[in-house]
């Protein structure tokens, strides 16, 4: 299997909302990047790794509101 398609295979087992963020976090890290090329799968498991960090980090309530009262 050639390095593109395991690339792209890897990017599609995200969930699609989570992959959107990954992608927004790619762009962020690798503004240069060709938009024509796909990542490599270091550069989206960094951005996944990232990405994944920040949701376990970010404080949830039963309610998912995390407001004061």
């Amino acid at each position: 299997m050639a390095d593109s398609e395991i690339n792209r295979h890897y990017a599609e087992g995200f969930p699609s909302k989570t992959y959107r963020k990954v992608q927004d976090r790619l762009q962020i890290s690798s503004p240069n990047h060709d938009p024509l090329d796909d990542y490599s799968y270091p550069e989206i498991r960094a951005a996944a790794i990232w990405i994944l960090t920040l949701v376990f980090r970010s404080p949830v309530t039963a309610t998912g509101n995390d407001r004061q009262p």
